[in-house]
């Protein structure tokens, strides 16, 4: 029988809300195992065992058969480690392929839940825009209101479904912005969640350079009056 690492974690997020920042942080921590995005759409993303197999061979892996996957590569009960743990993010709780592997995460009552979430939907949506390369700083574009209206509800809506997917987990919830205003203070409650050694940590990666809203937003003085955006201002 396969023997799961008994301290098993995921940090549960929107793209755009510090999850990596999280996760290297967490990584440094050499008693935690955090994995990036192993279960993104088309790609393995930071697998962050020991291994010999490329990315290419562990999105087969995967592919063969997610539960297996889940159980013999990202949660192995390595004794090297005191807790091991990956991302997912919002997109992927709800992508059909995976119903199989997202149920039997809620099924798994041990699991600790992480909740990761930024208050300021504004900037992670315009953050997530130039990501995408939709936007890009210092070539302003025309934002139709709808898209950023659409985006809100899409986030409420998200937000709802991680909650209810995992309410029945022990979890913690962390805000992005209180993880870089107290970061040592946040960092020791998710360290303590998890039941490790609380260690100082670095914050290994910075948060994305400021800029004005208006060096990438063409119709920024109009968008700036729609009463959704005004909280975040």
């Amino acid at each position: 029988m396969l023997h799961l690492h008994p301290n098993r974690f995921l940090i549960v997020a929107q793209a755009r809300s510090g999850s990596t920042l999280l996760r290297t942080t967490l990584n440094s921590q050499k008693s935690v195992c955090c994995h990036g995005e192993l279960f993104g759409f088309k790609r393995v993303l930071g697998y962050a065992l020991p291994t010999e197999n490329s990315s290419k061979t562990l999105f087969k892996l995967r592919e063969t058969n997610h539960i297996d996957f889940l159980k013999e590569m990202v949660f192995p009960n390595n004794k090297n480690f005191k807790a091991i743990g990956f991302k997912l993010l919002h997109d992927h709780i709800e992508y059909p392929p995976f119903a199989g592997l997202i149920e039997v995460l809620r099924q798994d009552k041990n699991l600790k839940i992480i909740f990761l979430e930024r208050e300021n939907q504004f900037k992670r949506y315009v953050s997530h825009e130039i990501h995408r390369n939709n936007l890009q700083i210092g070539k302003p574009k025309n934002v139709p209101g709808d898209a950023i209206e659409k985006a809100f509800q899409k986030t409420k809506k998200q937000n709802k479904i991680a909650l209810w997917t995992f309410h029945n987990q022990p979890s913690i919830s962390i805000r992005y912005e209180d993880l870089i205003r107290n970061f040592d203070e946040e960092i020791a409650k998710i360290q303590k969640f998890l039941g490790v050694d609380q260690k100082k940590l670095k914050m290994l990666t910075k948060p994305s350079k400021p800029y004005k809203y208006d060096d990438v937003i063409k119709n920024w003085e109009e968008i700036k009056k729609n009463p959704l955006i005004k909280k975040y201002l």
